[in-house]
């Protein structure tokens, strides 16, 4: 998968010793994966490495759950051009910011990173 920034985004998540995601993410790659497979931009063998990967790593992360108030948070977000989704993942962010105090943020959408940006501070060379 050749998305702009991905060995950034790959090694920052890695090199973190916890990295959260919203649940929704668990869908999504799958989608993501999916799309690209029948859109014949990565082979079977590309989409099942893809998927591999995805599965090995998924336990790593903590979930955040898309509980109604985080729902609610990232409704608030869409006023910022958001879709749906990205609102989600950027509410679960904000949440985790509430809590922890130190997040970074990472996602190949470029406008999610720029709304993102308003509020968590990015990751220099991932923007």
């Amino acid at each position: 998968m050749n998305e702009p920034g991905r060995e950034n985004v790959l090694n920052a998540v890695h090199e973190s010793d916890n990295a959260a995601i919203c649940v929704i993410g668990y869908t999504e790659l799958h989608s993501a994966f999916g799309r690209r497979l029948r859109q014949r931009e990565i082979t079977q063998e590309e989409f099942q490495i893809a998927i591999d990967a995805m599965e090995r790593d998924w336990p790593r992360f903590i979930k955040i759950q898309a509980t109604e108030e985080l729902c609610k948070a990232a409704a608030g977000l869409t006023q910022h051009g958001l879709r749906s989704l990205d609102a989600l993942h950027l509410a679960a962010a904000l949440e985790i910011q509430i809590q922890v105090g130190n997040v970074v943020f990472l996602s190949f959408d470029i406008q999610l990173m720029r709304v993102a940006g308003r509020f968590i501070p990015l990751r220099e060379g991932i923007s």
